[in-house]
């Protein structure tokens, strides 16, 4: 299924993250089942680091060396979202998450696109920072390698931004159109990626969600690749749990079922599989990370949908935007996904 899914993804330069190489029978040594062959798949996987687990949530710790001066880009923020994703708790108005917003029939009005304001970020001008010293020196010349980049590549005055408000938005918007753009070829492909209903009906399985996004290395032309295709299954394949037939209508009614948990998932909400998608939040930090998360969704939604790209990436943000993926790795290097 893997191979399959590359060919599908690949009409749009999209890859899979864990390509075929053969297959490798084993034995046990003390073997309880002799005669039935056992046989494990050989794949070359292309990274390791996980889109929720690594990539998302070191962006959100690197969210106070980018906007310094939190309080003021938190207001900014703040003013964006409609009163209905906002509230007052003990006299400080918080916001509502984004998978909160997204599970709303009225999410479009909801979400807000922080590539529309102009955030002022700073460019990271030292290697040693209260973020790094628990680094090793390897990963220490990563992270200085990378904040050099950015401080490098990054536009000196506003007029040349181009329409990305910051680096941090234009990349959270490029990971959701990424994911969107998967999820749409598979479903117009007809492949289910694993959601079914598994041994409780009130849990299913679902592999569709984040951390099932690896990170590219530089040099693949995107920043993420789709795993985990051993559960996926197309159409034509398709038994109902229920009457034990074929049923066109189920299928597809799960496959949709899938957009939704991404999306969910994406707003920063728990997948099924346990895994936390979020760092725990600051007071000064809520409307950053919604914000940003906000932004992503509605990149994903956009390319699901068929979409114009509204924030396509200018040639000159894409090696900051790279760096600035390498640092938020470099601090969930010890992070397990």
């Amino acid at each position: 299924m893997s191979e399959h899914v590359g060919m599908v993804l690949g009409v749009e330069g999209m890859v899979v993250g864990n390509r075929p190489r053969g297959m490798w029978k084993y034995s046990l040594p003390q073997e309880p089942l002799p005669k039935i062959e056992k046989w494990c798949g050989l794949f070359e996987t292309l990274g390791e680091r996980r889109l929720a687990s690594h990539l998302l949530v070191g962006l959100e710790l690197l969210l106070p060396l980018m906007f310094p001066d939190l309080v003021s880009s938190h207001d900014k923020v703040l003013t964006l979202f409609p009163h209905a994703r906002t509230s007052y708790v003990e006299g400080v108005r918080s916001v509502q998450p984004t998978w909160s917003a997204w599970l709303s029939r009225d999410r479009e009005q909801l979400l807000v696109d922080l590539c529309n304001v102009r955030l002022q970020e700073a460019r990271p001008s030292q290697c040693a920072t209260p973020h790094t010293t628990h680094l090793t020196p390897s990963l220490l010349g990563e992270w200085c390698r990378a904040s050099y980049a950015i401080r490098e590549s990054l536009p000196l005055k506003e007029e040349e931004s181009r329409g990305c408000g910051s680096l941090m938005a234009a990349l959270y918007w490029e990971l959701g159109w990424e994911v969107g753009v998967v999820k749409r070829l598979m479903e117009e492909s007809g492949i289910n990626w694993g959601y079914f209903i598994d041994h409780n009906p009130f849990e299913p399985h679902c592999n569709c969600h984040p951390n099932n996004y690896i990170v590219l290395p530089p040099g693949e032309g995107k920043l993420l690749a789709p795993v985990d295709f051993d559960l996926a299954f197309r159409g034509e394949r398709f038994f109902s749990p229920y009457t034990g037939q074929g049923d066109t209508e189920l299928f597809h009614s799960w496959v949709h079922t899938e957009y939704e948990e991404m999306g969910r998932t994406l707003g920063g909400d728990q997948s099924n599989t346990g895994v936390q998608t979020a760092t725990t939040l600051s007071q000064e930090t809520t409307a950053l990370v919604w914000g940003f998360r906000d932004t992503m969704v509605k990149g994903y939604s956009c390319s699901y949908n068929k979409g114009q790209n509204l924030h396509p990436l200018p040639d000159h943000l894409k090696v900051a935007m790279r760096a600035l993926v390498t640092m938020a790795l470099v601090l969930t290097a010890n992070h397990t996904s």
